[in-house]
């Protein structure tokens, strides 16, 4: 009977054994689709292209008045770069980790060699695909509206387009077409009118644009 018993107890060891070990690769598998979806979610706001048109109205009077002249291409150029910085910005803000860093982004771009005047297309899925992205956010200034004013407040239009994009997906989760954005704003001497657009009105755009693309994801 002794010997019996001892018996069974080896034979229940092994097996116990053998279930914990079950046990604790189904705990560990858990976590494994966890991570995976974690990666699916990364979002990356891609450079913004433009602007595709601009009216800027700065008679002489207004120059003198802030002492400022009409401002460069190159100053109105720099404007939607600044505009999906500060989107990414914001969304980190709301979104977290997620959100692909813009110094991330930089030397992704600096490591495949493509600047932002590359193909639009072709930078976009390579960016997508090395920094393993689930989400892209790709946008354009459509055009830049400036009118100075002696008398009263200078007026600033940014008109933009977005778009959400899933990858993997033809249809846009979320997009914005030729959304227009309005600001007053009185003019100060030695003040440049792309500065007034970068410093003052493009985080009151990416704040509003953060909103809705947050809410298209369900945050």
């Amino acid at each position: 009977m002794l010997a019996f018993q001892s018996i069974a107890r080896q034979t229940r060891l092994p097996f116990q054994s053998t279930s914990l070990a079950l046990l604790m690769t189904l705990i560990g598998s858990a976590f494994i689709p966890a991570l995976g979806e974690a990666d699916k979610d990364r979002l990356v706001v891609m450079p913004f292209g433009g602007p595709k048109t601009t009216a800027i109205d700065a008679d002489i009077l207004w120059k003198a008045k802030t002492g400022m002249t009409d401002p460069t291409k190159a100053e109105l150029a720099s404007i939607p770069r600044n505009l999906s910085d500060i989107l990414n910005e914001k969304l980190a803000e709301k979104l977290g980790k997620s959100v692909v860093s813009s110094k991330e982004l930089k030397q992704t771009l600096d490591d495949i060699g493509l600047s932002a005047a590359a193909d639009k297309s072709s930078r976009q899925a390579e960016l997508a695909k090395r920094l393993s992205a689930g989400y892209t956010i790709e946008g354009d200034v459509d055009r830049l509206e400036f009118d100075g004013n002696t008398v009263l407040s200078d007026k600033y239009v940014v008109i933009v387009s977005a778009r959400l994009v899933k990858d993997g997906s033809t249809s846009p989760v979320w997009k914005a077409s030729a959304k227009r954005f309005y600001k007053k704003v009185k003019a100060a001497k030695g003040r440049a009118v792309s500065n007034v657009f970068i410093e003052e009105q493009l985080p009151e755009i990416a704040e509003s644009l953060a909103d809705e693309i947050a809410k298209a994801l369900g945050r």
